[in-house]
């Protein structure tokens, strides 16, 4: 598949990292040697818009072991998980996407509640997945769900927690 398709493709991962990275900053005291979770995360995303997906692979894999360094409910263990599952998603990898999908949710259930909007974009990443595998009726249940998250939750749509 040529480049420029791959990068439409694949942007989403990439608004996701920078809106979640964003939104996270104040939780994120980076320890890590070297790159870290989060530049491994930006790095791979940067290599599937090349359509360098080995590259990918092998960076947001070395972002999830960087997120779990911080503990395994860590919500860079949420973000990044969420992250390469929807490569694995992306590149048809539907068997190796579904179970970090599962873990991503709940991780992110665990971090911030079931209503949160983080835990939206979950949902509709693995809805996506659910579809793609012809389980349009979960698919519809899990959009759903994320739908109402996003509607009692405007204000923080985007996935940044409202400031007291």
């Amino acid at each position: 598949m040529p480049a420029v398709r791959w990068r439409r493709r694949l942007a989403w991962p990439l608004v996701l990292l920078v809106a979640v990275g964003t939104a996270c900053s104040g939780e994120d005291e980076e320890a890590d040697a070297g790159l870290g979770w989060r530049r491994y995360s930006a790095a791979g995303l940067e290599a599937m818009g090349r359509g360098d997906l080995a590259t990918a692979e092998s960076l947001l894999t070395s972002a999830v072991e960087h997120a779990e360094r911080h503990g395994p409910s860590d919500f860079r263990v949420a973000i990044t998980l969420n992250i390469l599952a929807g490569f694995y998603r992306t590149t048809g990898r539907h068997a190796e996407a579904e179970p970090l999908f599962e873990r991503a949710l709940a991780v992110a259930e665990e971090r911030w509640g079931p209503d949160h909007p983080r835990v939206a974009m979950v949902l509709e990443s693995y809805a996506l997945l659910l579809g793609q595998t012809g389980r349009t009726a979960a698919a519809a249940q899990m959009a759903g769900r994320a739908a109402a998250i996003r509607r009692a939750n405007p204000e923080r749509a985007d996935g940044r927690a409202s400031r007291p």
